[in-house]
């Protein structure tokens, strides 16, 4: 899923949600459910074509999305990619070696502690303690 915003006239903004059919996200339920739960409905659904990629777009008024409820669903999305950078990170820190349960476990238990920041080149990097991961998963194996 990807989010964006548009601005329209009178200080006012569009926001548009894309989901993919051929390209899911980790997000897209949890963001689907957290409209549902919250009664949020689109002002129009529509199918768009993005860089060879069929979305179906949910079109929301800014003020009727905006403010916590979009905070709400970026956050969901954040959290999402950083556990996936996690994940990829503590793989290499581990050489591959943990199972998919134990990654999954290793995620969960370091993702509050680790920060993600911006590099020179502008790229996200992960920040995380990898000798205390090594220790961990050392543990969850003996």
């Amino acid at each position: 899923m990807f989010i964006k915003v548009e601005p329209k006239d009178w200080m006012m903004h569009s926001v548009f949600l894309y989901f993919s059919d051929e390209r899911r996200d980790a997000e897209d339920t949890a963001v689907r459910k957290y409209l549902s739960d919250h009664g949020l409905k689109p002002k129009r659904e529509f199918a768009e074509r993005v860089d060879d990629t069929d979305f179906d777009v949910m079109y929301f008024g800014g003020c009727y999305i905006g403010g916590g409820h979009l905070q709400t669903i970026r956050k969901m999305q954040e959290t999402v990619v950083e556990r996936e950078m996690l994940a990829d990170e503590i793989r290499q820190v581990l050489g591959g070696s943990a199972s998919e349960t134990v990654l999954d476990s290793l995620v969960e238990e370091f993702h509050p502690q680790t920060t993600f920041e911006v590099d020179d080149q502008g790229r996200i990097v992960v920040v995380m303690d990898s000798a205390s991961v090594e220790r961990s998963f050392a543990r969850s194996n003996s």
